[in-house]
C-alpha cells in the first residue's frame, strides 16, 4: 500500500511483492471501493494512487473484503415455448387425432374437440395433408377390405346382378 500510495508502477509493484503484474493488478483492483473497480486495467494503479493519496485513512481491507453483486444472468437465447394440448401436438398427431374425430362423425360430445382441432389445423395451414391423408388411409382401408373376401369391385362379373357385393366371401357358384 505504501508503494502504491508512493505512485509506484505495476511493473515495480510485481517485482516487489515477487508477483506477476497480472495478479498485483486484480488485486489492486479488489483494494479499489466496489462502484470504481470498472476503471480499465490499464489506469487501475493510478486510480488506486490516486484514491489513496486523497484519503490518508483509506480502510483497504473493508473494500479488499468487500465483494460485488453476482452478475445477472442473462439468456440470449428465448425461453423454450411450452405448448399444451391440441396446440402443443406435433402437426402428425394432430392430423391423426383429427382423422379419429372425423372417422367417428358428429358424435355427441365432440362437437367442442372437433371447432378446436379445426381451429388449429387452420392456423397451421395443414388443411390439404389432412384431406390427402384421410384419401390415402381410406384406399389403404379399401384395399385392406377387398383383401379378406368380403368386397369386390367388378360384382356383375362375378356374381350377377343380384348378388349382393358386401356377402362374405366368393359366391358359392362362382367357378374359379
Amino acid at each position: 500500500m505504501g508503494r502504491c500510495r508512493e505512485g509506484a508502477s505495476i511493473t515495480e509493484l510485481a517485482e516487489a511483492l515477487e508477483r506477476k503484474e497480472r495478479a498485483v493488478l486484480l488485486r489492486a483492483k479488489r483494494l479499489l471501493p466496489l462502484d470504481q473497480r470498472g476503471v480499465p486495467e490499464d489506469r487501475i494503479t493510478a486510480h488506486l494512487h490516486r484514491v489513496l493519496t486523497e484519503d490518508d485513512d483509506y480502510d483497504w481491507e473493508h473494500h479488499l473484503a468487500a465483494t460485488p453483486p453476482p452478475r445477472p444472468v442473462v439468456n440470449h437465447l428465448p425461453a423454450p415455448e411450452v405448448r399444451r394440448g391440441i396446440p402443443g401436438l406435433e402437426d402428425e398427431e394432430l392430423l391423426a387425432i383429427a382423422g379419429l374425430v372425423i372417422r367417428l362423425g358428429e358424435a355427441t360430445g365432440t362437437v367442442d374437440l372437433r371447432d378446436d382441432l379445426a381451429r388449429e389445423i387452420e392456423r397451421r395451414d395443414l388443411g390439404d395433408r389432412l384431406e390427402s391423408n384421410l384419401a390415402r388411409d381410406a384406399r389403404r382401408w379399401l384395399a385392406n377390405f377387398r383383401d379378406t373376401g368380403y368386397y369386390r369391385v367388378d360384382t356383375s362379373e362375378w356374381y350377377g346382378p343380384e348378388s349382393d357385393p358386401f356377402s362374405p366371401g366368393p359366391h358359392p357358384d362362382h367357378e374359379w
